[in-house]
């Protein structure tokens, strides 16, 4: 066998096993423990430690099978006993005790309250577990459930029950206390471990967030196994998720999920008896005999009558007569009406619209009297305007104005005509501007031109350097009384000495602009042909047909873009240099060669172009266009007789 096998076949091989305890060898292993290790005389020889004043609630949450009724009824048995003997109910039936419950409604102070012994709390129904979440008082509600419903541990490892209970943990308030004492229970469609799993549930605004909390704390906590671990990982909702949760996933309770089919059967059996019980007629029966009722009194009648005949009857009516009839009647004044002998035929009316209508007579009458005193106006109630009664009569009015705006239509004379108007004057707008209105509209839009005072400061400040701070306004130092020299009356200037002024400033500018002045002689002088014979073609006062060609400069240009080369203008040509530039005399050799050279060149110039290599440019540039040549095809086939190859 060679090497390398002897190599491969000793690496092959097992390891063998090490002879550590022969060796001395030594293992340490550090374990670290969650609470101290105590043994059971410890335990037992604890003292209670009892429960403080500022946190004296406990919770206990109960986990249990569906089909466990026992258990169920067991617990809310224990849970109304506790309620209702702490709101003294204890003595009613049990199913007003259950309606009083299922009513009543803590106050404020009740709700905070560290001393009333109640269980508040919620239970979950899913098909699968009920859920119950108990809490109160440590050391009396929630102990009373713990010793007298037994979570016992063969029992939880039997019906599949998780119980999470610690009395060393406490709480400062109620986190349940608005579920009020009757516990609030949530029938889900379907189980929650199956409403977890649905994909939608994890869509925004699928359900409400309090909802999806709601559904994953309560998830959390059936599948948790310390009430430690619970509150460090805040597993327990709200109560206003609770309520979320029964708004999105709740159904209507039935009677199989408090009692068993074999019961629920019995119940439903006696109910349908007795309502048929109730159906049947009975005979009535009664212990006492019957007597009838005495409705007359014949001692009582016999008195009236005798007291009747002493007294006499009186008679209340004719004593008020006699009584009205010795009062003197009290004098209204008279008022304004018609009499009969203004009526025809003795005939009223009051509503009717014609011209006898008897309330406008009266009124007309009433006018009448009040014109006596113009200066006057007379109300039936000084507090309200409408009141008062009119001077003059409406309807009469409105035909008098009427009457006189039509009046006014035309003149004393007719209808003036007053002329013919133009298309213009009569399309013209009324409401039109002025002119001056017209021209300041022509006028470039200028943005807040009325608010400058506004939007700028009235003074504009200028930032001085150090070096010129003498130039800057000193605000440091008190200024002098009138800047140092007697007051004046006015800062205005007047008379000679305005006039001084306004002189000086006119030399000084004209001599300004005389310094700005490039040329000797501030006067355009122009050389130009007689007017009057500019327009003439022909005869004798015609225009110089040589003084076409001249320069419009009479001298050499003195300013810089008429001189300068490149700007300078060219010379007018005559006409014929038109047809053939290269016979201009104003030109130089330089220049005819190159006239010549683009006079070649154009005549050169193929039959067309093609676009050319730049994509999305423009094909009226030079360098994007492919000239087409002309290769006298024709020139060749009838000289050589084919075209050139």
């Amino acid at each position: 066998m060679s090497d390398i096998h002897k190599i491969y076949f000793a690496e092959t091989l097992p390891i063998a096993a090490a002879n550590y305890v022969e060796a001395g060898s030594e293992l340490k292993v550090k374990v670290e423990v969650a609470y101290p290790i105590k043994t059971v005389e410890e335990l037992q020889s604890k003292t209670i430690v009892r429960n403080p004043i500022a946190c004296p609630f406990a919770r206990l949450v109960c986990i249990f099978d569906y089909q466990d009724k026992e258990l169920l009824q067991k617990i809310q048995k224990e849970v109304m006993s506790i309620n209702a003997e702490t709101l003294q109910l204890k003595e009613f039936p049990k199913h007003v005790i259950e309606a009083a419950l299922s009513t009543y409604k803590l106050t404020e102070s009740q709700r905070v309250s560290k001393t009333l012994d109640i269980l508040t709390g919620f239970q979950i129904i899913d098909g699968k577990y009920h859920i119950f979440v108990l809490e109160g008082l440590r050391d009396h509600g929630i102990k009373s459930v713990w010793n007298n419903v037994r979570f016992d541990s063969q029992q939880s490892a039997q019906k599949n029950l998780v119980t999470l209970y610690n009395t060393d943990i406490t709480f400062q308030e109620r986190l349940y206390a608005t579920l009020d004492v009757d516990l609030t229970r949530v029938r889900l469609h379907q189980p929650l471990d199956v409403i977890v799993k649905l994909p939608l549930l994890y869509v925004r605004d699928m359900v409400p967030r309090l909802c999806l909390q709601a559904v994953l704390k309560l998830h959390d906590l059936i599948n948790c196994k310390k009430l430690r671990d619970a509150i460090r990982n805040e597993m327990f909702p709200t109560d206003e998720m609770i309520a979320s949760l029964g708004r999105e996933f709740g159904i209507p309770l039935t009677i199989d999920d408090f009692e068993d089919a074999a019961e629920a059967d019995k119940i439903g059996e006696k109910d349908i008896s007795n309502a048929a019980d109730a159906l049947t007629e009975k005979p009535y029966k009664t212990t006492r005999p019957w007597t009838p009722l005495e409705v007359r009194n014949e001692a009582y009648e016999e008195k009236l009558k005798s007291r009747l005949e002493c007294t006499g009857q009186k008679d209340f009516l004719a004593e008020n007569i006699a009584k009205v009839q010795q009062v003197e009647p009290v004098k209204r004044e008279a008022t304004v009406t018609c009499d009969t002998s203004e009526l025809i035929n003795k005939e009223v009316h009051n509503y009717s619209i014609q011209s006898l209508n008897t309330t406008e007579m009266a009124k007309k009458k009433l006018r009448n009297q009040l014109s006596e005193n113009p200066r006057s106006r007379y109300t039936y109630s000084q507090r309200f305007n409408s009141a008062t009664v009119l001077p003059i009569d409406p309807a009469i009015a409105e035909k008098e104005e009427l009457f006189k705006s039509r009046n006014c239509w035309q003149t004393s004379e007719g209808f003036v005509f007053p002329g013919k108007k133009s298309s213009i004057e009569s399309n013209r707008h009324a409401m039109e501007p002025d002119f001056a209105r017209l021209d300041e509209l022509k006028k470039p839009w200028r943005e807040n031109v009325l608010h400058a005072n506004k939007l700028k400061p009235t003074v504009k400040r200028v930032k001085f350097s150090w070096k010129d701070r003498s130039q800057d306004f000193d605000l440091l130092k008190k200024p002098k009384d009138y800047f140092g020299k007697p007051p004046i009356a006015t800062i205005h200037l007047a008379g000679d000495t305005l006039s001084n002024e306004q002189r000086h400033a006119a030399e000084n500018e004209r001599k300004g602009w005389e310094k700005s002045l490039v040329v000797d002689n501030p006067i355009l002088q122009t050389y130009r042909c007689n007017t009057q014979t500019e327009l003439l073609s022909r005869g004798f006062k015609s225009s110089s047909q040589v003084a076409r060609l001249d320069d419009i400069l009479r001298s050499e240009p003195r300013k810089h873009a008429l001189s300068a080369p490149g700007l300078r203008l060219e010379k007018i040509p005559a006409f014929s240099v038109a047809l053939n530039p290269t016979l201009d005399p104003f030109l130089t050799f330089y220049e005819r060669l190159k006239i010549g050279s683009n006079l070649i060149r154009d005549a050169e110039k193929g039959k067309g172009f093609t676009p050319g290599s730049l994509e999305g440019r423009s094909w009226l540039l030079d360098k994007n266009t492919v000239p087409i040549y002309d290769y006298n095809h024709g020139f060749f086939i009838e000289r050589k007789g084919t075209d050139f190859k």
